[in-house]
């Protein structure tokens, strides 16, 4: 409002300063064109006009801007008032020398008084919780001695209701009156937002799995849920990456596939196996989005994870073989077109093995079925340590009959892969004396390693290498056949 009427000012300076200009053009003009022509009456005439022409057209042009800025003062106050009621403002002032204080209408309004109370310090006093006043007597007295200016939050129980509210109380001393002028604020509304808006964020952070990081992937915030989910702290979590959860299952492709889409401001969504500190496997289905900041530059990524774990232990039950803890038959006759179907695609070089233990009813027969039950698990073990890829599954069908699907280069190190498969059962050296090929549990193998667009059907795959398991065991056992 201030810089407003200094424009005013200005504006009235300058037409004042023109009206005089003219004044003096004025008088010019008659001395040059009546006292150059000789002293007659009517120069004398208008010469003593002339002035006072001047004079009373100046009082008229300050009295038109007196009018005017009186009338735009009362419009900018009452735009002024009208704006402190809004933002439930009050203005107050404090004679130090006199302890006397003078509060607006508003803080009169805000803190329900009536106009003939006395204000002051003492009525303050009366109306503040008491927890608070020490906190508002210090900062008044830093206040007073120039230390600081004052600000402070405090409750007022209003008089006339007994209504608890929250204000904002803000003064600065000006040592040239000895006095302090300030404002309060009645901030009620926005501590009961606040308090909602932190409640909403504390449930969000107890119990939805969120982390943020930067354009290069280092962690810079996370949630109670996500540290209470990975076992790890904000701490030890924040300035890392999340390779410190990630599950070696997952293959580095997985993750290139994710930072491709990220990369290109793209929301990517999945499930993600995960490790926590306690090397534990926990399951989530995350989705992952940029971030960008005010000025819309991106600054990085947050993902919302929502913990599946349960979800995903119940699908492995379904999908696992609860003697030997690897994938079961119902998983085999799901994956097995899926990864035919996506090899195909790829064009690339599909190796499907169906192994036998040897003589295992005679092994039965001959130690139990307490200890066939171990020779089952011991060979299922050994099958999936010996895989290498995320890309390869081992499966037990049924029985004593498992299989494996895997990838390779060429057919050679597929034939090379299944033979050492057989000689690792052999070297697990569990006895077994009515086999007639070996003093030790051993297999038999029919594999087929070809190219996937040779692939006629999922059913002829499996006859082929079923049909070379077949010819192993009847050759001798104990061998690979191959295709």
């Amino acid at each position: 409002m201030y810089k407003i009427l200094n424009s005013y000012f200005l504006l009235t300076f300058i037409i004042v300063l023109f009206a005089v200009v003219f004044s003096e053009l004025l008088v010019y003009i008659q001395i040059e064109y009546f006292w150059g022509k000789g002293h007659d009456e009517k120069s004398y005439t208008i010469g003593f006009w002339t002035p006072l022409i001047d004079s009373i057209f100046v009082v008229a042009i300050l009295l038109y801007l007196k009018s005017f800025y009186e009338k735009e003062l009362k419009r900018k106050n009452l735009i002024l008032e009208e704006a402190k009621k809004i933002a439930n403002l009050g203005e107050w002032e404090l004679n130090i020398d006199t302890r006397k204080a003078k509060w607006s209408k508003n803080i009169v309004d805000m803190f329900g008084l009536t106009s003939d109370e006395e204000h002051g310090p003492d009525l303050l006093q009366k109306l503040m919780y008491k927890e608070d006043w020490k906190t508002f007597e210090n900062s008044m007295n830093n206040c007073i001695l120039g230390k600081a200016d004052h600000h402070c939050t405090y409750r007022i129980k209003r008089q006339d209701n007994k209504k608890t509210i929250f204000v904002e109380c803000k003064g600065k001393l000006y040592p040239e009156i000895n006095t302090i002028l300030g404002t309060v604020q009645d901030i009620t509304e926005i501590k009961r937002n606040q308090k909602e808006l932190d409640n909403y964020i504390n449930l969000i952070d107890k119990n939805i799995v969120s982390s943020s990081t930067d354009l290069d992937g280092n962690i810079t915030s996370v949630s109670k849920a996500f540290c209470d989910i990975s076992g790890y702290t904000k701490e030890e979590l924040i300035g890392n990456t999340h390779r410190m959860i990630k599950h070696p299952d997952l293959p580095d492709s997985f993750y290139s596939t994710m930072w491709d889409t990220i990369k290109k401001n793209k929301t990517w969504t999945g499930e993600i196996k995960n490790l926590k500190k306690n090397k534990h496997t926990y399951w989530v289905k995350a989705s992952i989005s940029p971030t960008y900041d005010l000025s819309g530059k991106k600054i990085g990524y947050t993902a919302i994870r929502q913990d599946i774990t349960s979800k995903k232990r119940l699908e492995e039950i379904s999908i696992t073989d609860g003697l030997t803890n690897i994938y079961n038959r119902r998983y085999f006759n799901s994956q097995f077109p899926k990864i035919i179907n996506g090899a195909k695609r790829e064009n690339e070089l599909v190796s499907f093995l169906i192994l036998d233990i040897d003589f295992f009813k005679q092994y039965n027969d001959n130690y139990g079925h307490q200890m066939g039950d171990d020779v089952l698990i011991n060979v299922a073990s050994c099958l999936k340590n010996s895989l290498k890829r995320a890309e390869d599954y081992c499966f037990r069908l049924g029985g004593e009959e498992f299989s494996i699907i895997f990838k390779t280069d060429t057919k050679e190190k597929a034939i090379q892969f299944a033979n050492t498969i057989k000689t690792n059962i052999e070297e697990l050296k569990i006895p077994h004396k009515k086999n007639e090929v070996s003093t030790y549990i051993t297999i038999s193998i029919g594999l087929v390693s070809i190219n996937a667009e040779d692939i006629k059907s999922t059913d002829s795959l499996y006859k082929q290498a079923d049909d070379l398991l077949y010819k192993a065991k009847n050759t001798g056992k104990n061998k690979v056949c191959h295709f």
